[in-house]
């Protein structure tokens, strides 16, 4: 469970310990996103399907803005398996990207999806592995496979993207390769309080 907390925070981005993930060197996206604290900050419910257990799962998490300037999130996970991680808000020709690091996998880069917020819902993707596997090994994305050897969530081959450049963002959001990202496996937040009173 605490590793589906740590994933689904980060407006993406479910990758489970039986699968691969795609993950990324540094925050993905070109411009940070200029966010504001009344729009982001406040107690959110969480629903996502736990690939594992073949069931729905839900969870609650704290927002806070850290940096409204550069885009950064302060999301603190409620439970027995607290974690406080900083998301990194992007964009690139209007798509929306969020990306955290793991810090039980800082080499294995930072874990990322894209989101669309409206008001006080978020939705959510992770990326399809297949697709970006497809582009890397074609040379058309830079990156590298990296096989894990932790139990963890990065127990199987990865895909590490580094070095994107505008190009590169244009061909992931283009659609000119496929639908790059799990549209059926869609992620929802609810925000059910504003601040922290």
């Amino acid at each position: 469970m605490k590793h589906f907390l740590l994933l689904v925070v980060s407006v993406v981005f479910l990758v489970t310990s039986a699968c691969s993930a795609v993950t990324v060197k540094e925050p993905i996206g070109e411009e940070p996103i200029s966010i504001q604290p009344i729009e982001w900050e406040g107690l959110w419910k969480l629903y996502f399907y736990d690939f594992i257990n073949e069931e729905e799962e839900e969870s609650f998490l704290l927002i806070e803005v850290s940096d409204s300037n550069k885009g950064v999130l302060k999301v603190q996970t409620i439970g027995h398996d607290s974690v406080s991680l900083r998301v990194y808000l992007r964009e690139s020709n209007e798509w929306m990207f969020g990306s955290y690091m793991d810090s039980e996998a800082t080499d294995k880069g930072m874990v990322w999806g894209r989101f669309k917020k409206h008001g006080d819902y978020i939705v959510f993707w992770t990326p399809d592995y297949d697709r970006f596997s497809d582009l890397v090994n074609e040379g058309l994305l830079p990156g590298h496979l990296d096989a894990g050897e932790s139990d963890d969530m990065f127990d199987s081959k990865n895909i590490i993207l580094s070095g994107l450049k505008p190009e590169h963002m244009d061909l992931i959001t283009s659609g000119s390769k496929g639908v790059m990202f799990e549209w059926e496996y869609p992620f929802f937040m609810v925000r059910l309080s504003d601040g922290f009173d």
